[in-house]
């Protein structure tokens, strides 16, 4: 312990002091305690840092793998994109040519079948069908009897 010269009595330190070394040695303690706590935090903190680099890596790898295949994807999207326009250049240069060619036909007759006097056209000649409504009670399958 602390001797105090001030002390009128060298073995007896005063209430004063004795209250400092009270304070003194209680902040001792719990800076004591607090350092032990940083000491032991930080060791765990050293020992995860590992753990944590290794994740950030694989973490950093798979970005570059999703990348990858993003970029791979748009190529792909682009070259498809390209067939496709080229694709329908040709079916619209092919309607085209198809267009030009029934213009200069149209201005020729096209007869299918001849109609021969006497006869109705095909489409007339079709009898017309007649729908009935209300059950068929003759019919044994019907549902409704």
């Amino acid at each position: 312990r602390l001797k105090s010269a001030n002390s009128s009595s060298a073995d007896i330190p005063s209430s004063v002091e004795s209250q400092r070394i009270a304070f003194l040695e209680s902040n001792l303690d719990r800076l004591t305690q607090v350092h032990k706590q940083i000491v032991r935090d930080n060791n765990d903190f050293r020992s995860e840092v590992p753990k944590l680099e290794r994740r950030l890596e694989v973490k950093g790898d798979r970005i570059k793998q999703l990348e990858a295949a993003i970029r791979e994807i748009k190529e792909n999207a682009q070259k498809e994109k390209r067939n496709l326009s080229r694709e329908i250049e040709n079916l619209r240069t092919a309607y085209e040519t198809r267009m030009k060619k029934n213009r200069y036909s149209s201005r020729q007759a096209h007869i299918a079948k001849p109609i021969r006097s006497g006869q109705m056209p095909a489409s007339a000649a079709s009898p017309t069908k007649v729908i009935r409504s209300g059950p068929v009670t003759n019919d044994p399958w019907h549902p409704i009897r």
